[in-house]
C-alpha cells in the first residue's frame, strides 16, 4: 500500500511508430530532457521548474524520475514522483506515481511500487514483463507494516 496516486494514460497507438527499439528510447530520453519534454514529463507547467533527476529502462520501459517544483496539479502530493512509459498490447502506456507530502518514501522504493503497476497491467494484459523489470518491482513489499496498536486502544 502506498499512501499516494497512481495514474494511467494509454493511448490508441503505440509509443514509437517503429516499434520500442533502443533507439526510439534514446530518443523518448533525449526528447523528456528537452524543455516541452518536461513539460510532458512534468505536470504541464513552466521546463524551468521541471528537472529530470533519473532514468532507468527496465525491459521495454523507461522509467523517470521526476522533479517538478511548479504549481502542482494536486498540491498534496510530493514534487518527486516517478514516470514509465512503456507498451501494452501495442498501445502507449504512461503509468505514473506520486505520494503525499507528508509520506517519507525512497525514490527506490516510489519506482519499485510503480513497476509493480507496470508488470501487473502487462501481465493482466497478456503480455510477460522483462525479468529485470519484475525484479525492479520485486524490491516493492507487498503490504505495508501495520502500526502497532496504542496502549489503551487509542
Amino acid at each position: 500500500m502506498v499512501d499516494g496516486l497512481v495514474s494511467l494514460s494509454i493511448g490508441e497507438t503505440r509509443l514509437f511508430a517503429k516499434g520500442l527499439t533502443d533507439e526510439g528510447f534514446i530518443e523518448l530520453e533525449r526528447y523528456l530532457r528537452s524543455d516541452r519534454g518536461k513539460a510532458t514529463a512534468g505536470m504541464g507547467g513552466d521546463p524551468e521548474t521541471i528537472r529530470i533527476l533519473q532514468t532507468r529502462r527496465a525491459g521495454d520501459t523507461l522509467y523517470v524520475l521526476v522533479e517538478d517544483e511548479g504549481d502542482q496539479v494536486v498540491p498534496v502530493l510530493g514534487a518527486r514522483f516517478w514516470r514509465a512509459f512503456t507498451e501494452v498490447n501495442r498501445r502507449a502506456v504512461i503509468a505514473s506515481l506520486g505520494v503525499f507530502e507528508t509520506t517519507d518514501m525512497r525514490d527506490g522504493l516510489k519506482l519499485a511500487y510503480l513497476a509493480r503497476v507496470v508488470t501487473a497491467l502487462k501481465q493482466g494484459n497478456g503480455e510477460l514483463p522483462a525479468e529485470d523489470e519484475l525484479q525492479v518491482a520485486a524490491a516493492a513489499p507487498l503490504a505495508a507494516p501495520m502500526a502497532s496498536p496504542r496502549p489503551g486502544g487509542a
